[in-house]
């Protein structure tokens, strides 16, 4: 069965204003019409419209502007719901005026036609004080007479500026029609207030200003109020009322604030005129005076209504979605924010356009992106005007720009569209929408393509650009089957290498069928055949006998040794077998050949030719072991400045160098050479894996591993730690930064040394900012030997002989390894390529920061700093447990911290492991500096650590004094002036510490004073002499004897209990003065 509650005659149209964007008009209120649908209503006072919308993913949709019969200027709006059926009735105040109107909507929240509005009969005391200024819903809903009630609160003007401004009415309303049934008014006056949301309905608490009790008028000043109202008998409850009078708060509101809301902890008050919204913290209002204006940011809107919003979750759930704002001046809606206690922001409330995607024919769904793979795909993009009013050329910009490589394959009215009509039937495809057309079949590239891009269009709203945007991630083979060169997964069309170098690179084929081929070359120097250049390249891999086939995707190495006595020549190119569509570009690299310099390392006892000596790896000396070796420069370059030095760890090792290479000689070309001699003491007692580094002007060089002692010897993979050069174990801190260093030893070009990262299991206590410690760094020291995120697993790399790549690594702060130890392995093939050898490298994660923060070491860390002025000067220990030095110590703080930090001692620093610099606080008894702080520090190779420093009211001593003696007394000491009102004389502004004194008393009296900790107490004997003792919470003093020598001490309780705390302060009376 169907409802049909008639208000009145047919009275409901529809706006079809040319205007653009949802149509506002001083919109003054916006409120929730039915959970069922989400539906939302704005009232626009200036038009006499109501604006209908959608609430969908917390925006505003489906918007149309509707004019109800007998409505005019809407203002403040509320809604009851019947408890048969939830049908909602709007009650709508006319703005200015004291009249109610009243209007039912579906039970889903939609205005139906034959709607129209009737006024509500108010009492006329209430119409005799003035128009409605503030209106809203109660927590209470109640049955009277058999009469379902919704409970309302309004605040009413004064005629002729009397007195009773904002006078405060309860009004209970019928829920199934509108007709005023009872009303009560309060002995209060609230301008401007707001419901705390408490779901409770036992009462509810209101929150506003103006005036408890006697009068107030329009111009004069409004004093914060809190206080909850009894659902019972509609009276306030006494003991819950503050503030409301002058001499309950500590502060006044001026007559321009006229509208409070709660967001994100704060209440906010905005004013009639320009100027930036107070704020005030939630549990405090309205006890303390608002935030100062320079710290946070604001909105400077006037005459703006904020209410939270909710919708439909289905199955009778529902989620509250924000804070939306009415601003009626600037005729536009927000939906604002608080982030942190700096900045409130607000952004457009509306959806104007969305987005549906269509793949491969099938049906329309709503998307904002895409992936492709296949140049099968094809589809459509469909942007929608999703509102009833149109989107003109001036108010909408096309951002649609589609990749060179790609262009082919996009088309639709989407690529020339300028403006959109207003919203027409679902299935209509008019000037309300336009599609994005896409067919990669229609490409005919030659090489891979991978685009990533976004297409949108932005629609010019009053908060500035809202985007509905589009993204496409597309990776699609080649149209054209045939092979390319490629190093490390990148296309490659030029290969610079220099006499000595040794390595390889790819052939892949690249196919969008499933055809398989080999590759064939051809080798050329000036565009002639060359055998020469041939003989550089091995015959392994793409060039050996058994060459394979390769599928689209596939690779086969192509593997080269230049001599080290080489000409320079720029004329070499290897070209491949590609089809003739194939630019010639793609097919050719262009090999550069560069002369160098190239020194081997070799026994001097080896007298053969030099193309043949047998190259020195590695050493291995045992105390007291000498040996010597011979440096020969085979290459076709003078080696100037030739050097080689020994690493030292921070601990010296007795290893002594000598010979003609410790002079820095000059190696000549093809056959220079010197001699180094090492000596290991036969007093050392060492055991690790160190380099001897080579190097020459105008050349890099490379490193010889040096082991001592028992470490083993026969590793063909070096592993370093790059911030200390040192190998064996890898000890990674929290916070350390830095990249771990990877030589090849081996004596041969690899061509495929896999890296497995391990598994770390890793606990993020903050912002999960990775999966991994590991990652490539593409602007490190060395080339990366992963790429992309370092995600434990298999990585393979090509490395030269003697040659280095690097694995960058980082961790953050309060990130835990739930193994700590673990090992990353790496695998090789022998040089037969026969065997996969196997190695280790260890690595460990402490756990700990690197940088540790103690009063005293070698305490714990300190996660956090809790300050007070019981101890105003706090040293602070900063240590580097790193394990390496950390250059460049940098900190970072709050404006107000910086005010009482000493970074001095530690600021630009840099600090070698284990060593300390100092950070102290200094507190100010006349500025406290309450409030909850961030220090942060890093350096140039260290992550960043967050320190939270809290600074809070010392706990206070209680101390009673008595007088035994003959004279009269008081006492000076240390206390504590909250001073709320801001009036205080003994605090320059805000609370603070500062002297304090008792009154004079005489025998047998005393007094009890509540002092600052750490203070000292100044017992004074008037028109005598003092005496000085500590505080000590719950002792008691005693004095005695006369003005001129008294005595005074703690004294005990009488009993023996050693756990009184009025008996553990007898300790100090050994320090009394």
């Amino acid at each position: 069965m169907k409802l049909h509650l008639l208000f009145g005659s047919l009275a409901l149209a529809i706006s079809n204003s040319v205007m653009a964007l949802p149509s506002l008009s001083q919109p003054s209120d916006i409120f929730n019409v039915g959970m069922w649908n989400s539906i939302v209503e704005i009232t626009n006072a200036g038009n006499n419209s109501i604006l209908q919308c959608q609430l969908v993913e917390a925006r505003l949709q489906n918007c149309q502007s509707i004019t109800i019969d007998g409505l005019t200027a809407p203002f403040l709006a509320g809604v009851a719901y019947s408890p048969s059926d939830g049908t909602p009735t709007v009650y709508v105040t006319q703005k200015g005026t004291a009249n109610l109107f009243g209007y039912k909507a579906n039970y889903t929240g939609t205005l139906k036609p034959n709607t129209s509005a009737v006024a509500v009969p108010l009492p006329p005391y209430i119409a005799g004080l003035g128009n409605i200024l503030d209106m809203d819903t109660s927590n209470v809903y109640d049955e009277y007479n058999n009469k379902p009630e919704q409970k309302f609160y309004i605040s009413v003007g004064a005629k002729d500026k009397g007195s009773n401004y904002g006078k405060v009415v309860e009004l209970f309303l019928d829920s199934t029609k509108p007709e005023e049934v009872r009303s009560h008014w309060l002995d209060l006056n609230l301008p401007f207030f707001t419901i705390a949301p408490s779901g409770n309905v036992a009462f509810d608490q209101l929150v506003g200003a103006g005036q408890l009790g006697g009068s107030l008028t329009s111009s004069g000043s409004f004093y914060p109020f809190s206080g909850s109202v009894r659902e019972d008998n509609g009276e306030l409850i006494e003991q819950s009322v503050q503030g409301g009078t002058a001499s309950s708060v500590p502060f006044t509101l001026p007559s321009s604030a006229n509208s409070i809301f709660e967001l994100g902890g704060a209440y906010w008050v905005s004013y009639n005129k320009t100027k930036k919204w107070s704020a005030f913290d939630w549990e405090e209002y309205p006890n303390q005076k608002p935030w100062n204006e320079s710290d946070y940011d604001a909105p400077l809107d006037a005459n703006i209504r904020a209410r939270g919003l909710h919708a439909s979750m289905g199955a009778g759930s529902y989620a509250y979605l924000g804070t939306y704002i009415t601003f009626a001046d600037e005729n536009k809606v927000g939906v604002c924010r608080f982030t942190g206690r700096n900045n409130m922001s607000c952004h457009d409330a509306f959806r104007y356009i969305d987005t549906v995607f269509s793949l491969n024919d099938s049906n329309a769904i709503p998307k904002s992106e895409f992936s492709s793979k296949s140049l099968n795909d094809h589809g459509s993009v469909i942007f929608r005007n999703i509102n009833y009013s149109p989107l003109n050329a001036d108010e909408i910009h096309r951002d649609i720009t589609i990749p060179t490589s790609l262009k082919a394959a996009f088309s639709g009215t989407c690529l020339d569209k300028v403006d959109f009509s207003a919203k027409e039937a679902e299935a209509s495809t008019g000037n309300d929408t336009c599609t994005l057309n896409f067919d990669f079949s229609k490409l005919t590239n030659i090489e891979p393509i991978s685009e990533s891009f976004d297409v949108s269009f932005n629609v010019i709203g009053p908060f500035g650009k809202v985007p509905s945007t589009f993204h496409f991630n597309v990776d699609l083979p080649t149209s054209i089957p045939h092979f390319q060169f490629e190093q490390n997964g990148d296309s490659l069309s030029e290969l610079n290498l220099i006499a000595g170098d040794s390595g390889s690179i790819d052939v892949t084929y690249l196919s969008d069928t499933d055809d398989s081929k080999v590759p064939q070359f051809t080798f050329l120097n000036n565009g002639q055949n060359s055998e020469f250049l041939r003989s550089y390249f091995t015959d392994t891999g793409c060039l050996s006998a058994t060459a394979p086939q390769l599928s689209s995707g596939e690779h086969c190495s192509l593997s080269y040794r230049i001599p080290a006595a080489a000409n320079n020549n720029s004329g070499y190119s290897v070209k491949l077998d590609n089809p003739s569509d194939i630019p010639d570009v793609l097919s050719t690299l262009s090999v550069h050949v560069e002369s160098s310099v190239n020194i081997i390392a070799h026994s001097p006892y080896d007298n053969k030719h030099n193309a043949t000596l047998n190259r020195l790896h590695q050493l291995n000396l045992q105390s007291g072991d000498k040996t010597t070796i011979r440096f020969t420069n085979l290459g076709a370059v003078l080696a100037e400045n030739f050097n080689v030095k020994f690493t030292q760890p921070s601990v010296p090792i007795p290893l002594s160098l000598s010979g003609s290479c410790t002079t820095h000689p000059d190696l000549e070309p093809l056959d220079g050479s010197c001699d180094l001699t090492l000596e290991l003491a036969s007093t050392a007692d060492v055991n690790g894996k160190y380099e001897l580094q080579l190097s020459a002007d105008d050349y890099t060089g490379y490193d010889i591993p040096v082991t001592l002692g028992e470490y083993p010897f026969d590793k063909g993979i070096g592993v370093s730690n790059g911030n200390t050069n040192l190998q064996g174990t890898l000890n990674i801190s929290q916070l350390s930064r830095g990249y771990i260093k990877v030589t090849n030893y081996t004596g041969y070009p690899l061509n495929d040394l896999t890296i497995t990262l391990p598994e770390l299991n890793l606990t993020y206590y903050s912002t999960k900012t990775n999966s991994s410690i590991f990652y490539e760094d593409k602007g490190g020291v060395l080339p990366s030997c992963i790429k992309g995120d370092g995600a434990a697993g298999d990585y393979h790399i090509s490395l030269d002989q003697l040659g280095s790549c690097e694995i960058a690594y980082t961790l953050g702060q309060d990130i835990v390894a739930e193994n700590p130890d673990a090992d990353i392995k790496f695998s090789y093939p022998n040089e037969a390529n026969i065997q996969t050898m196997t190695e280790t490298q260890k690595l460990h994660l402490t756990n700990k920061n690197a940088l540790i923060l103690n009063l005293s070491p070698p305490d714990d860390d300190m996660q956090n700093i809790k300050l007070d002025a019981s101890h105003p000067v706090l040293p602070v220990i900063l240590t580097n447990h790193s394990g390496y030095t950390v250059k460049n110590l940098t900190f970072g703080m709050d404006d107000k911290l910086s005010s009482i930090l000493n970074i001095k001692d530690c600021q630009g620093r840099t600090l070698k492991a284990d060593e300390t610099c100092k950070l102290t606080f200094i507190l100010s008894d006349s500025s406290p500096s309450f409030g909850q702080y961030k220090l942060s520090f890093f350096a140039d190779n260290l992550g960043q650590r967050i320190v939270p420093i809290s600074i809070t009211l010392a706990p206070m001593n209680r101390v009673a004094v008595e007088n035994r003696g003959g004279y009269s007394m008081f006492v000076d000491y240390t206390g504590f002036y909250p001073n709320k009102a801001g009036n205080d004389p003994h605090c320059r502004s805000g609370s603070c510490y500062a002297n304090a004194q008792s009154g004079w008393f005489t025998n047998p009296f005393g007094t009890s004073i509540v002092a600052l900790p750490g203070r000292k107490l100044q017992l004074n004997m008037v028109a005598g002499l003092s005496v000085i003792m500590p505080s000590c919470d719950g002792g008691k003093i005693e004095c005695t004897g006369t003005t001129l020598n008294p005595s005074c001490k703690y004294i005990s309780d009488g009993s023996n209990d050693t756990n009184s705390p009025q008996n553990q302060c007898l300790v100090y009376n050994k320090s009394v003065n």
